[in-house]
């Protein structure tokens, strides 16, 4: 919005534009481009007028091109070679020109790069020097280009030497000290008079022919060259080249060409000047600046291309050639009066105007594509500052063009309340003009969850399950989590626009179905609600953690356990059942992740019985474990004798061997005599009980031995040998000398027989147990 006092200076400034047109008008003859745009410049012409003085420094010989560089200018002076002048004090100071002479003595061109000074020396091709010291030059270097050097243009390693007689030469420099001439092309027809490099192109002025557009990319293989007629004539002679625009002079006319694409050129627009031929041209902050031959100085505003005007004309002593723009001033080589050296800095009296200006806007927070935009109008724009009232620094600057929109972006995290954004426009005479603009930020709209969670079915037990939503919103303040039916409530926390917010879903919910609400809101009291239906199932059977393994007893085992481990989180019974038996165990509860002990029934006769385990949950899921229990039987009865050493007198009478066997399958037995014959049994016998065998009364006086063979159902046996010994009938003295012993071949004999025949029943007993089977 343009502001009261804004208006005013408006109407102030209009009036001023009106009557400077008017003595201007009648003063100063202007071209015949628009109206509007002589407006514009007609008080720059006023200033200019006023401002400008000449002054010179003679040169010997006749100065054709110029270059300035820091504090010099360097000075193509034909015969006299190369002319060094001090520019530090140009109005008050120009200092005497230093020369280095040149073979031949007819320098047309001159460029400067870092420490070198190239000329273009006529016939003698391209002349090298180093000007690092500018009091203590050093020898010149030559590169011969086979023609006539008038002009030469440096980029990167590469010096672009035009030849009069219609040619470019291209001169490798990456050693200044050993130049080498690397291409040559000439032209058909006409004689090339200026070149401007830019980017991968050459611009060629060849008068007679037209302007030429070569592509250089590859110094060594040329494109062809592009001629255009971009002027009334053929007689071009200079050429300027910047980002978009293209600047073709030659006789008294101007050629501006957009030319961002150099193999299609844009619009041309042509602008005739005061002199006779356009010699050189520069362009400094879109003003052209033209040596015309016999007119002097030319200076014409090119901010718009397509409606430029002649600012001014300042006409100067001798015919001008070359010309540079450095800092305030322009150079010119000013051929019989040597270096000509004119201020020109712009004195701008006049403020910029504001011609389209921003309203003020009311916005929501967190607005987002909102954009402020200002138009202005100056002669000679410069720079734009857009400030924040209250914030330090400026929050955009650059510069701008004359109605051309300037647009600012503000954040879209402003708070909520106003801001005041400033956009000052100066010009290059340090005017200004300032407008500001309101942004009133409103909250009216509640926090957007942009993602929600999805109903969740989970199984009992869970562990490490989240939520998760996404909310956006330019003030964020807290959530609330709650899950309906439980005291659970989380939170408030903070939470940030555009940020995943997670809710661990707490651990240990029982089966059932539950409503989870987040709460969201913002600075300013909106809120969000969102719910979550979660649904806890049990669906998944008693899980095994720890099995029994199956088991081998021994017959007569006692206090034998069984051990299962089983998780779930509703654990219910367990029952267990031996196959075959009657043993049922259960049901009974258990705990889930605690040990279950069952102790096989004692009793069980040898044989394979299936234990079977079933754990229940509450809802019915089982599980079922197996084992194998293998009751056997693998001991050897036991045998107790009362006595293996029995002493009889002769004619004894009731005299018996005895023993008690043990075992819990008990099956025969039998008694040998001698460890040959059998003289009793087989016969049963029962575990614990008492048996007797009644040793025959007749036995004569000897030793003999009795062997007892005891086994059970399984084959297991056991083998005992008895000593009875019979002596004759004595007195009891003779009878304590009488101590009867075994003989011992016959005792061995026995021995090894009763050995083979317990080996034959064992091998009987075994072939009658397989038949069976």
């Amino acid at each position: 919005m343009i502001k009261k006092k804004n208006l005013y200076n408006i109407k102030i400034f209009t009036i001023l534009l009106l009557v400077i047109f008017t003595l201007s008008s009648l003063l100063i003859p202007f071209s015949t481009n628009s109206k509007v745009n002589s407006d514009k410049n007609n008080q720059l012409k006023n200033n200019l007028n006023e401002l400008y003085e000449v002054y010179y420094k003679d040169t010997e010989d006749v100065a054709k091109d110029v270059f300035v560089s820091g504090d010099f200018a360097y000075i193509a002076n034909s015969v006299y070679g190369l002319a060094i002048i001090n520019i530090s004090d140009p109005q008050e100071n120009l200092s005497d020109p230093i020369y280095i002479e040149l073979e031949g003595g007819d320098a047309q061109g001159v460029f400067v790069d870092g420490d070198f000074a190239y000329i273009a020396n006529g016939f003698h091709g391209l002349a090298i020097i180093n000007i690092s010291n500018p009091q203590e030059l050093s020898n010149p270097v030559y590169c011969d280009i086979n023609g006539n050097a008038n002009e030469v243009y440096i980029q990167g390693t590469f010096a672009y030497v035009t030849d009069i007689e219609s040619g470019l030469a291209i001169i490798n420099i990456s050693n200044p000290q050993k130049p080498e001439l690397i291409n040559y092309y000439g032209f058909n027809g006409g004689y090339a008079s200026d070149i401007c490099v830019y980017g991968n192109y050459a611009y060629v002025a060849n008068y007679g022919v037209g302007l030429a557009i070569i592509d250089i990319s590859d110094p060594i293989n040329l494109g062809e060259p592009i001629f255009h007629d971009v002027l009334s004539h053929k007689e071009i002679r200079s050429v300027y080249k910047n980002e978009f625009y293209l600047y073709v002079g030659g006789g008294n006319e101007l050629a501006i060409i957009y030319s961002l694409d150099p193999t299609n050129l844009g619009d041309s627009y042509i602008y005739n000047t005061y002199g006779e031929t356009i010699e050189d041209i520069d362009v400094r902050e879109n003003i052209a600046y033209l040596s015309e031959y016999n007119h002097g100085l030319t200076i014409i505003n090119v901010s718009q291309p397509w409606n430029s005007e002649i600012i001014n004309n300042i006409d100067t002593e001798g015919n001008a050639h070359g010309i540079c723009v450095s800092g305030d001033y322009a150079f010119i080589a000013n051929w019989d009066f040597g270096l000509a050296c004119i201020r020109v800095q712009i004195t701008d009296l006049i403020d910029p105007i504001i011609i389209s200006a921003q309203e003020d806007l009311i916005v929501e927070s967190g607005h987002s594509n909102t954009l402020l935009s200002w138009t202005a109008f100056d002669t000679y724009p410069n720079t734009y500052r857009i400030i924040r009232l209250g914030v330090w620094g400026a929050v955009a600057e650059g510069s701008w063009q004359s109605e051309d929109r300037v647009s600012y972006a503000p954040p879209a995290n402003l708070g909520v309340g106003t801001h005041t954004y400033r956009i000052i426009f100066s010009d290059l005479g340090d005017n200004e003009i300032s407008d500001d603009v309101v942004i009133t930020v409103e909250d009216t709209i509640r926090p957007y969850l942009s993602a929600t969670a999805s109903d969740l079915i989970l199984e009992e037990g869970y562990a490490n399950k989240f939520l998760t939503w996404t909310a956006t919103d330019p003030n964020p303040n807290t959530y609330t989590v709650t899950i309906e039916g439980t005291d659970l409530i989380d939170g408030p926390y903070s939470w940030t626009s555009a940020n995943q917010i997670n809710y661990k879903i707490p651990e240990g919910l029982k089966v059932g179905t539950y409503v989870c609400t987040i709460n969201i809101t913002d600075k300013y009291n909106h809120y969000n609600i969102d719910e979550t239906i979660i649904t806890v199932e049990d669906t998944i059977r008693p899980y095994w953690s720890a099995t029994a393994s199956d088991l081998i007893l021994e017959v007569e085992y006692t206090n034998k356990v069984l051990n299962w481990t089983a998780t779930d989180p509703n654990p219910s019974t367990y029952t267990i059942v031996i196959k075959g038996l009657e043993f049922i165990d259960g049901p009974n509860s258990w705990t889930s992740g605690n040990q279950i002990n069952y102790t096989i029934p004692e009793g069980l006769n040898v044989g394979t019985y299936v234990c079977t385990i079933n754990i229940t949950d509450k809802y019915n899921h089982f599980n079922i474990d197996e084992v194998i229990i293998t009751v056997r039987d693998t001991k050897k009865p036991e045998l107790i004798i009362d006595d293996t050493d029995i002493f009889l007198e002769v004619g004894f009478h009731d005299q018996t061997i005895s023993w008690i066997a043990k075992d819990p399958n008990p099956y025969n037995y039998i008694v040998l005599f001698n460890g040959i014959f059998i003289v009793d049994g087989p016969h049963s016998w029962t575990s614990g009980n008492r048996i007797y065998y009644l040793i025959p009364e007749d036995l004569p006086v000897n030793t003999y031995i009795y062997t007892i063979n005891v086994t059970d159902k399984y084959n297991n046996f056991i083998i005992a040998h008895v000593s009875v010994m019979v002596y004759p009938k004595t007195d009891d003295n003779s009878k304590s000398q009488f101590i009867p012993g075994p003989n011992l071949p016959i005792f061995l004999s026995l021995s090894l027989f009763s050995i083979i025949l317990v080996i034959i029943v064992i091998y009987k007993k075994e072939k009658i147990r397989y038949d069976r089977n």
